[in-house]
């Protein structure tokens, strides 16, 4: 198989996720409400208009259905072996929740746009804010304690290296590091790059979190950000959302074991 095979294969199993093609059409539908915001002409804006409710639509019908599936996410998660703390159980059973009002009011949304139209949009599209932000906002806390974590085991780790006392109040669960020796000089070097590596990933996912806040927020009534701060900031959240798919299922055709990512 040729490159180009492979890149092709892998762009079919990509459309084949419907949270890849949700996060491909949110990066496409951004710049356009960006084109419409700055179009010259009424007939422009009519056409971008159109096009916006277009995209608008088949994120919707790609997002259908989602509640299920989110309770079920979230109750693998929580039930997983995975030992963590309680605050975390706590924050993530919240979002988990929040996640699903929110889909289920994405789907009533849909039906109320072409199916029941005497239903209360406004209402509707208020609730599905409310929660998708709860959601984000709990997501946010998570990563930004995570964030936190990983930077104070860096620290303990660079203190190790260099063998100076710990000047600082140890935590209520300090990591534990072996004695300094050659044969695990190796595996220090190996602990910073992975405490390096998830810091990366933790600041990307926090960075995708507070674009969206700043996008879906506007259920308050006095937060109302720039336009082009807001689409801008949608476009990013949806760029690095298609970035992750695309990482999961070309990660998934190398190694089928290898695990996924969250979007």
């Amino acid at each position: 198989m040729t490159a180009a095979d492979g890149t092709v294969a892998t762009l079919d199993r990509y459309l084949q996720k419907a949270v890849g093609r949700d996060m491909m059409l949110k990066a496409i539908v951004y710049p356009i409400r960006l084109a419409n915001y700055h179009a010259k002409t009424p007939e422009t804006g009519k056409i971008l208009s159109q096009l916006i409710t277009n995209i608008i639509d088949a994120r919707m019908l790609s997002n259908s259905w989602k509640a299920i599936s989110a309770y079920l996410s979230g109750y693998r998660t929580l039930m997983s072996s995975e030992v963590m703390p309680l605050y975390q159980r706590v924050l993530l059973a919240l979002s988990f929740f929040c996640r699903m009002v929110e889909q289920a009011s994405g789907d009533l949304g849909y039906i109320q746009a072409h199916l029941i139209k005497k239903w209360n949009k406004p209402r509707i599209v208020w609730h599905y804010k409310f929660w998708k932000t709860m959601s984000l906002t709990c997501s946010a806390i998570l990563e930004l304690i995570k964030i936190i974590n990983i930077q104070t085991k860096r620290r303990q780790l660079h203190r190790f290296v260099t063998q100076t006392p710990l000047t600082a109040t140890p935590s209520e669960h300090p990591v534990q590091f072996p004695p300094k020796s050659e044969t695990n000089s190796s595996s220090t070097v190996d602990e910073e790059e992975s405490l390096a590596t998830a810091m990366r990933w933790s600041s990307l996912f926090l960075f995708r979190n507070i674009c969206d806040m700043t996008v879906y927020y506007q259920w308050m009534d006095w937060y109302r950000p720039n336009k082009n701060i807001e689409y801008v900031c949608g476009f990013f959240s949806g760029a690095i959302g298609c970035w992750l798919v695309w990482r999961d299922v070309s990660g998934a055709a190398k190694d089928p074991k290898s695990p996924k990512t969250k979007v």
